[in-house]
C-alpha cells in the first residue's frame, strides 16, 4: 500500500485528481487548463524518466513501487481520457466544430466568454501525439526501459522494449488519432457538398482543404530530405556529388502572380517550390466548369500542380507548415508596424539547420554570404579528392529556373 508520503502514491493521486478533472467537464471553457496540467504531467514525466537514465545507481529506480512503464502508461491513459472527453463534448455542444467560431458561456456565468474552434481542438491533440511519440522516441527513456525490464524475467525476447513502449502507449494513440479521424470523415463530407454547390464559396472551400491538410500532415514528403544525398532516392545521376545546403525559391505564386498567402504543395511533389492553397481551389473550380465531371467524389477533384505538372487532388494539397511559420514571423509587428509581404520576396531553405526564412529578393544576402566566404552555399565535391582540399573556396552564385545555387569557382 502506498503511504502519501510516497512519492508513489502522490503521482497516483495525481493521475487520479486529472482523470477525475476531465470527466466532469462539460463545457470547453476549462479545457484549455486541463490540457496545460496535461502538459506540464507529460514533461515532469519525460524529465524523471530521463533522470532515471542518468544515474549510476539503478537500485533506487527498480526499487520503486512504480516503473517506468507505469509512467509511460500514465501519460497513454491521460491523453486517451483528454482525447474521448473532447470527441463528447464535441458532439454535445454542436459539433464536430467546423472553422466557424463558436462562443462559450464560463461556468462561473456573467458574460465571460471563449472563442474555441476545432482547429484548436485538433492542434491540442496533435501536441498530445506528438508528445506521445518523443517518449517513444526518447534514447534516454529507451535505456532506462531497458534497463528496467532486464530484471523482468517476463520480458524475455529481444525486441521487449519496443514491444512494451508500443503496448503502452497504443492507447492514447490510438484515441487521438480517432478524433482526427472522425473529424477528417466529416470534412471530406463537407467538402464534397461545397463543390457540388451551383456558387462554390472558394474561401469555404479553401478552408475545409486547409483542415483536411492539417488532419493528414504526416502524409508529406519530408521536404528537408529532398535534396540530402542528391535527390529523393540519394543517387546521383552525375559523376561528381553535388551536395546541397542551400536552396531559394520565390514566394509569387505561379498561378496567380500575387504573394503566396497559404504555402502548399501535393503530398506526391519533390520540390522546394510551394504554391498559394486558395489559387490552387480557384484553378480547380475553373476547370470544373470547363470539364464536366461525372465523379463527384472529393478525391477526383484536382489539377496538375503548376510545379512539377504532377496531378494533385484537393485532398492531397498540404500546407507547409515551416513556410507559413517562415512567413508569421517575417510579417509579425515589428516596432509596432507589420513587415507587407509581397511577391518580390523569396524563401531561403538552409539545408543544414533544417530552416526556413523570408528574404528579400534583392541578391543582398547572396551577396554578403558570397563576400564573407559564408559556409552556407552549394559547392561541388569530388568524391575522387583527398579532404586536404577542404579549404574555404570562393563561391559562384548560379541561378537555374529560380533556383539561386552556389559553386566552387
Amino acid at each position: 500500500m502506498f503511504t502519501h508520503d510516497n512519492p508513489d502514491s502522490a503521482l497516483c493521486t495525481e493521475v487520479h485528481r486529472i482523470l477525475s478533472r476531465i470527466r466532469r467537464l462539460k463545457t470547453f471553457v476549462n479545457l484549455a487548463d486541463v490540457y496545460n496540467e496535461l502538459l506540464q504531467f507529460f514533461n515532469l514525466q519525460d524529465s524523471k524518466m530521463r533522470e532515471m537514465d542518468t544515474r549510476p545507481d539503478t537500485s533506487s529506480v527498480l526499487s520503486s513501487n512504480l516503473s517506468i512503464l507505469d509512467r509511460i502508461n500514465f501519460c497513454s491513459v491521460l491523453a486517451a481520457a483528454f482525447s474521448r472527453r473532447a470527441r463528447v463534448l464535441m458532439h454535445t455542444k454542436g459539433a464536430m466544430m467546423n472553422a466557424d467560431a463558436v462562443g462559450l458561456v464560463s461556468l462561473t456565468g456573467g458574460d465571460t466568454t471563449l472563442q474555441m474552434n476545432i482547429s484548436q481542438v485538433l492542434t491540442w491533440v496533435h501536441h498530445l501525439e506528438e508528445l506521445l511519440k518523443n517518449i517513444s522516441s526518447s534514447s534516454a527513456i529507451v535505456q532506462a526501459l531497458r534497463i528496467e525490464l532486464s530484471h523482468n524475467d517476463y520480458f524475455s525476447h529481444q525486441d521487449r522494449t519496443f514491444w512494451s513502449l508500443e503496448a503502452s502507449l497504443s492507447y492514447g494513440h490510438g484515441e487521438l488519432h480517432d478524433i482526427e479521424t472522425e473529424q477528417y470523415v466529416k470534412n471530406i463530407k463537407k467538402l464534397n457538398t461545397l463543390l457540388l454547390k451551383a456558387r462554390p464559396d472558394m474561401d469555404m472551400i479553401t478552408e475545409v482543404v486547409k483542415d483536411l491538410s492539417e488532419l493528414r500532415y504526416d502524409e508529406a514528403k519530408p521536404i528537408f530530405k529532398l535534396f540530402q544525398g542528391g535527390g529523393p532516392e540519394g543517387q546521383l545521376d552525375v559523376d561528381v556529388a553535388l551536395k546541397t545546403t542551400l536552396v531559394v525559391t520565390h514566394l509569387r505564386d505561379l498561378i496567380s502572380q500575387d504573394c503566396i498567402q497559404l504555402p502548399a504543395r501535393g503530398i506526391k511533389c519533390a520540390h522546394f517550390e510551394v504554391f498559394d492553397l486558395g489559387s490552387f481551389v480557384r484553378m480547380v473550380m475553373q476547370r470544373r466548369m470547363a470539364i464536366p465531371m461525372n465523379n463527384h467524389h472529393a478525391g477526383d477533384w484536382g489539377a496538375p500542380c503548376p510545379v512539377c505538372s504532377y496531378f494533385t487532388a484537393l485532398v492531397d494539397l498540404r500546407v507547409d507548415r515551416t513556410v507559413l511559420n517562415a512567413i508569421r514571423a517575417y510579417t509579425q509587428e515589428k516596432n509596432g508596424k507589420i513587415v507587407p509581404l509581397t511577391a518580390n520576396h523569396a524563401l531561403m531553405w538552409d539545408l543544414e539547420k533544417r530552416t526556413c526564412r523570408v528574404i528579400e529578393d534583392d541578391n543582398s544576402d547572396h551577396a554578403r554570404a558570397h563576400e564573407d566566404n559564408s559556409e552556407i552555399g552549394v559547392f561541388l565535391e569530388d568524391h575522387e579528392q583527398d579532404d586536404q582540399n577542404d579549404g574555404i573556396h570562393k563561391k559562384r552564385r548560379v541561378e537555374i529556373d529560380g533556383h539561386v545555387l552556389y559553386v566552387d569557382e
